[in-house]
């Protein structure tokens, strides 16, 4: 039965490719859309108002389009290679150094991925983001740090282990640093003010 169906498997992956070459063509012409736009507003601000109002485009999306088409303007040769990609596959490889977009490109094992496993595969070849230092994130920073220092005092105190004595005041010791770093926070966002 399976040899009846490797037909309908190796059709399926052309109509996937197939599918994928319209995809990267859009995100192309997309980006080229989107940098006249850019150009023509004059002034970031006013395009990404456009981008918001009148477009109907995730900020983000538009330039994720117009990466990749940076970066296959740069490296031309991989053009036909994503062109057989999912867009999740080319957002990420181009977001790459080109001599590692080239071998994954290339590679069958990558091509054969689907795109949850590709996702955790390709995390240490892309550069660490940097989220701006807005007040949600620095928030979110904080608590989430407090949260695992609240699970690992509970996961000691359920092991019903007493916590030595040196260790104990190393822990209050930095509890006491954390309190006054956060009151100096207090202090310095009335002075800012």
């Amino acid at each position: 039965m399976s040899g009846s169906l490797n037909a309908f498997t190796r059709q399926l992956q052309e109509c996937r490719r197939r599918w994928n070459r319209h995809s990267l063509e859009h995100v192309l012409q997309s980006a080229r859309i989107l940098r006249a736009a850019k150009e023509s507003s004059g002034n970031e601000g006013r395009w990404l108002r456009w981008l918001k109002r009148e477009a109907h485009i995730n900020q983000s999306t538009a330039f994720r389009h117009m990466r990749v088409a940076d970066f296959l303007k740069r490296n031309y040769a991989l053009k036909h290679n994503f062109a057989t990609l999912s867009l999740a596959k080319i957002y990420a490889l181009s977001r790459t150094k080109p001599i590692v977009a080239r071998r994954l490109a290339h590679d069958d094992k990558v091509r054969a991925m689907r795109d949850t496993e590709f996702a955790r595969f390709i995390q240490h070849y892309l550069p660490k983001r940097w989220r701006r230092p807005t007040i949600p994130n620095l928030f979110r920073s904080i608590m989430s740090a407090l949260e695992k220092a609240d699970r690992g005092i509970a996961r000691w105190k359920s092991d019903r282990r007493a916590i030595p004595t040196e260790y104990r005041g190393g822990i209050q010791t930095r509890l006491k640093e954390l309190l006054a770093a956060a009151s100096h926070l207090r202090g310095s966002v009335r002075k800012a003010l």
